[in-house]
């Protein structure tokens, strides 16, 4: 088996890493992690057969395709060991590239990318709560969600499975209070959090995140709410892989209502630009006209 790992999230690497190791009966001698490129030792060592075990697994972590556009790399794709696992995870991915492309076309590439919608996000940490026998109350999951601020560069799942991991350890019975105790905020207004605000009419917290936007970002976050409705009104005509993404808050909004909330904000940008709308004003206003489409 050959798998090329890629993508934002940390966490989908390291769930397919833990599941193809733990088949292995003896792991201590049939387990090998490299780093560099896909080079003869490195086609040597897939084709070594494992030891005292029916198979091995090798993890190869790379900085890029480049280091697998190797003789050896493709020597070796067109005749596998089979009793080899072989994982690499590419940290930085050009998909211009040949290789991507030939890696594409073999069923060999995994993307692990953030997930797309809130929901999402929540089973996944409701379900890793309950792996470590925990549960949590819907409030403390509103909170969680907000301090986590899943959207902001750098932060992941495997970044709040940590925090998991250290709320479970102080009590399973997870709370609203012991997450606004225990959880440092990465909370900051952003698109994410704002949408999802927006699509539930929350006005209250949704009044709350625009105070922490300062007044020159405010035509940012509004390109940003823009970019979110539009995909979701490109997916009403084409599939993710023409948009490039499924990753929105108003997918279920019908044409109509995505129409009205685009021209809502275009209207709100222009305004901004033009003087007409205080800044001051201006976020606060332009939202209380998207929590009112209908």
């Amino acid at each position: 088996m050959i798998q090329v790992l890629y993508g934002d999230e940390p966490y989908g690497i390291e769930k397919r890493k833990k599941k193809v190791i733990s088949g292995l009966s003896t792991p201590q001698m049939n387990f090998e992690m490299r780093q560099g490129k896909f080079d003869i030792d490195m086609q040597t060592a897939c084709l070594t057969y494992p030891f005292l075990d029916d198979r091995k697994v090798i993890l190869l972590d790379v900085e890029s395709l480049k280091a697998l556009d190797t003789k050896e790399f493709k020597d070796y794709l067109k005749a596998p060991n089979k009793t080899t696992d072989l994982i690499i995870i590419v940290r930085n991915v050009d998909q211009r590239l040949k290789m991507f492309k030939a890696l594409k076309e073999a069923n060999l590439l995994v993307p692990c990318m953030k997930l797309k919608s809130e929901k999402e996000l929540t089973t996944v940490l409701c379900a890793e709560i309950k792996s470590r026998g925990g549960q949590i109350t819907g409030n403390a999951m509103n909170e969680f969600l907000k301090r986590l601020n899943y959207s902001k560069e750098g932060v992941n799942l495997l970044y709040a499975v940590g925090f998991i991991e250290t709320l479970i350890n102080i009590n399973k019975d997870i709370d609203e209070g012991m997450v606004k105790r225990y959880m440092p905020s990465n909370e900051e207004a952003n698109e994410f959090w704002l949408s999802s605000l927006i699509k539930a009419r929350d006005a209250d917290n949704l009044y709350k995140q625009l105070s922490l936007i300062p007044n020159d970002e405010d035509i940012k976050v509004l390109s940003l709410l823009l970019k979110d409705y539009r995909v979701a009104y490109k997916l009403k005509y084409f599939g993710e892989k023409e948009v490039g993404t499924a990753r929105t808050e108003f997918a279920e909004l019908s044409k109509e209502m995505l129409n009205k909330a685009m021209n809502v904000i275009t209207e709100g940008i222009y305004a901004i630009k033009s003087g007409y709308l205080p800044k001051e004003h201006a976020l606060k206003s332009v939202c209380s006209q998207l929590l009112t489409i209908n």
